[in-house]
């Protein structure tokens, strides 16, 4: 009588993310290959336009960051499951190690000769919000699990470590303005090995496998959208509204869709 085959082998968390975000990660290279290009659009005046552009983004996006944290910190302690009391160490070490990293742009912003308070005063685009808002709902009304999508997304795919270097010989800007892209081409590299470990330590649900993985996927789809503004065909430096920004030609439509598409040929044998 012939053995029945051997059931396929069950993927840690962190591989499993690390295989979603590795097949959308054709469609945000082409976003970032866009925005770090080095091409004409950073030399000059027009360079630092663009790059101040840049800091007002992630000054937007990062500022976001300390208050998830906490957010999921805090409700871990909240609740009961044993999710949660792992979850919650690392939150906790993750909120002081991300402190003040907001401060670091406006010090960036201020090195072009630019007014930092244009950054705090700047009314973020939906685009921002949507991307800082949709793990701070499912935080709250589902599970803290699902920011860890979202961290693994800045995490480990952080800009080229030789960014810095180019875009200060391209724009003419000194070294000063480039703190933070210069810090997290380090810092990004080691929360991201955290982040991978502490993933593939966890035993997850289905449930949970699939809300991390909708939480990554979200995540991709609202960063592309995030970051369409700046790249070289949007213009130097140009704010545009919602309804006139560059969509993602080619790439899946939706978040689920993005999931859909990813998780497909998975093994259904989930832990």
């Amino acid at each position: 009588m012939q053995s029945p085959p051997a059931a396929p082998p069950v993927l840690p968390a962190g591989a499993r993310l690390r295989l979603l975000l590795d097949r959308l990660a054709p469609g945000l290279a082409a976003v970032a290959a866009g925005l770090w290009s080095d091409g004409p659009a950073w030399d000059g005046a027009g360079g630092v336009d663009r790059y101040r552009a840049w800091l007002r983004t992630a000054h937007q996006v990062i500022r976001a960051t300390t208050p998830l944290l906490a957010d999921a910190a805090q409700e871990c302690l909240r609740r009961s499951d044993p999710l949660s009391a792992r979850l919650a160490p690392y939150f906790a070490v993750q909120l002081a190690e991300e402190h003040g990293h907001d401060h670091w742009l406006l010090a960036d912003y201020a090195a072009t000769g630019a007014d930092p308070a244009d950054l705090t005063a700047a009314q973020p685009p939906p685009a921002v919000a949507r991307f800082a808002g949709a793990p701070a709902y499912w935080i709250r009304h589902t599970h803290p699990l699902a920011l860890l999508g979202h961290i693994a997304l800045l995490e480990w795919y952080p800009p080229p470590a030789s960014a810095a270097a180019r875009l200060a010989a391209r724009t003419g800007l000194p070294a000063a303005a480039f703190r933070t892209l210069t810090a997290h081409a380090d810092l990004d590299t080691a929360h991201g090995g955290d982040l991978r470990a502490l993933l593939d330590s966890l035993q997850l649900t289905p449930a949970q496998h699939r809300l991390l993985l909708t939480a990554a996927a979200t995540s991709a789809a609202g960063l592309a959208d995030v970051l369409a503004p700046l790249l070289p065909a949007a213009g130097p430096g140009r704010h545009p509204t919602e309804e006139s920004w560059p969509t993602r030609t080619g790439s899946p439509s939706s978040a689920s869709t993005w999931t859909t598409r990813a998780t497909s040929n998975w093994p259904s044998s989930t832990p």
